[in-house]
């Protein structure tokens, strides 16, 4: 039983539209975190102590699993502006959770679990210790497998609770 949308007189699974909405994304933000990770550090002379392919390999799961948070939050959030109070109240905690302003020694343990929720936890402490400490990837497979499994929880959340969506309204209508 595949759940079907109904988008500009055609119908698609739950399943393809994520697929598509996804790659969109990633494409987008691929090119973006390109400029951020390595034209930027080039052009302001900053070392990097790893090669391209470690950070491409990085990268990959860290935007499938922010994309994939971030679906499933855009279908719990219903209004745009709440999106973003959202967003704002909790960019400063996800900041401290990753241990870059804050130690993560000092982080409690309840705290540093719920840290690993977010993707930017271990995907930023991967990306520093690859690029200022010169960490090779199996340095940092803890991190690399987590955002792994993040990306996959989250695309099955995301395309469960929006297949339920989508037949609850058919079920409505």
């Amino acid at each position: 039983d595949q759940t079907l949308l109904l988008i500009d007189g055609h119908y698609t699974s739950v399943m393809r539209m994520l697929l598509g909405k996804a790659l969109c994304y990633l494409l987008i933000y691929m090119v973006s975190s390109l400029f951020v990770l390595v034209i930027a550090p080039w052009l302001f002379g900053l070392p990097q102590l790893t090669d391209p392919l470690t950070y491409w390999l990085l990268l990959l799961p860290l935007l499938l699993a922010s994309v994939f948070f971030s679906f499933f939050w855009s279908l719990i959030v219903k209004h745009r502006e709440k999106a973003m109070i959202i967003w704002v109240f909790t960019s400063i905690p996800f900041l401290f959770l990753t241990g870059l302003s804050w130690p993560l020694s000092a982080i409690p343990a309840p705290l540093r679990a719920l840290g690993l929720l977010v993707p930017s936890t271990p995907g930023v402490q991967a990306f520093v210790s690859v690029s200022s400490m010169g960490a090779s990837l199996r340095d940092v497979l803890p991190q690399y497998l987590t955002l792994w499994v993040q990306a996959l929880g989250y695309f099955l959340i995301t395309s469960f609770t929006y297949a339920r969506l989508v037949r609850r309204s058919m079920k409505v209508a």
